[in-house]
């Protein structure tokens, strides 16, 4: 089965349960935690269930076996087991702790406790050699660079407590430069809490999603444009931009829409302007408008073709698009076929 076709397979056998059961969608959403418009998104097949947790929940709610509906959604059937305690090692080694103690300007610790707690570190971790570790521990800053990329690896993984763990130690150590007009520091803090933003939104915690958003605007505001300590483009274009994405992962297309207008994306690289149109056609399909989410994509692979026909979530817009349009446009049909030459 097609992810397009389980989508959709899904959606249907949610709103027949939910209505066998009279139950309205902003009822069935406060159930699961979670907007009317994900339950209409969902129940339309134009967006997927993606965590097992929240399919449980659906399951709860409509009070029908998880098996049930696990058959239609195959892809999150697929499970993967961590050991007994492997969560909380992982959270543990995901902080970025040493920074702070890098940044705070208290004395070193003895050299004799070092050197006991290194040697347990290596009999317990069996670590190689790391040829960059001396000089990278000599600066903070690239310390925090450093769990900065690290966490786009944790969101690509869908290790969302991991990913949160080392953007919100490294946001922590940074502040007290950051709030002192260190623009280094501005940089690499807010770039930190746009990615907490992401997180939020990925685990539907709007909340915190927005709050983000909204201390990374105040210090973009500071620091202003022009900034790019890092590669992190941080400034007032990039939360509007970071607005767009955690909207449109929210099911807030309006949202989503209205920040992606207000975006001055003279100062953006090519990459973050396409893939903010990719989140503006994601935030069209969500409101069925195929014309205006294919024009995005169109002009997002005007910019980078290349990442545009190769981006997994370009070709699942694309699907999605396909089955809502019957016939296709040509636009489309001729969009789809050049995406699907490159797998």
């Amino acid at each position: 089965m097609t992810t397009p076709d389980y989508k959709q397979a899904l959606g249907r056998k949610i709103a027949a349960e939910r209505r066998r059961r009279g139950l309205s969608q902003p009822e069935l959403a406060r159930m699961v935690d979670r907007s009317v418009a994900w339950v209409s998104q969902v129940e339309r097949g134009v967006r997927k269930v993606d965590r097992m947790s929240v399919l449980e929940a659906l399951a709860d709610a409509l009070d029908v076996p998880l098996a049930e509906l696990a058959a239609e959604a195959p892809v999150v059937a697929a499970v993967t087991e961590e050991p007994p305690g492997a969560s909380g090692l992982r959270l543990v080694l995901s902080g970025a702790y040493a920074l702070r103690a890098m940044l705070d300007g208290r004395r070193p610790a003895a050299i004799n406790t070092l050197r006991t707690k290194t040697r347990k570190a290596w009999e317990l971790t069996h670590a190689g050699r790391y040829t960059d570790l001396t000089n990278l521990l000599g600066n903070p800053m690239l310390v925090a660079a450093g769990a900065y990329r690290l966490v786009f690896v944790f969101l690509s993984a869908r290790h969302y407590d991991q990913a949160e763990e080392t953007a919100c130690t490294a946001a922590n150590a940074l502040w007290p430069r950051a709030d002192q007009g260190d623009p280094h520091a501005m940089s690499l803090w807010g770039g930190l809490t746009l990615q907490r933003a992401v997180i939020a939104a990925r685990i539907n915690d709007p909340d915190n999603a927005y709050g983000h958003l909204e201390r990374a605007s105040q210090i973009a505001g500071r620091l202003g444009e022009g900034h790019d300590e890092y590669d992190t483009e941080f400034g007032p274009a990039n939360v509007r931009l970071y607005e767009t994405a955690v909207a449109v992962e929210l099911g807030d297309a309006g949202r989503a829409l209205r920040a992606a207008a207000a975006v001055d994306t003279g100062g953006l690289s090519a990459e973050r302007q396409a893939r903010m149109l990719i989140d503006v056609a994601r935030a069209h399909a969500q409101r069925r408008q195929v014309r205006e989410a294919v024009a995005a994509l169109l002009q997002a692979e005007a910019i980078t073709p290349e990442q545009v026909r190769g981006h997994a979530l370009v070709h699942q817009i694309v699907s999605d698009l396909l089955t809502m349009h019957d016939p296709p446009a040509s636009e489309l049909r001729d969009l789809a076929k050049r995406i699907t030459s490159r797998t």
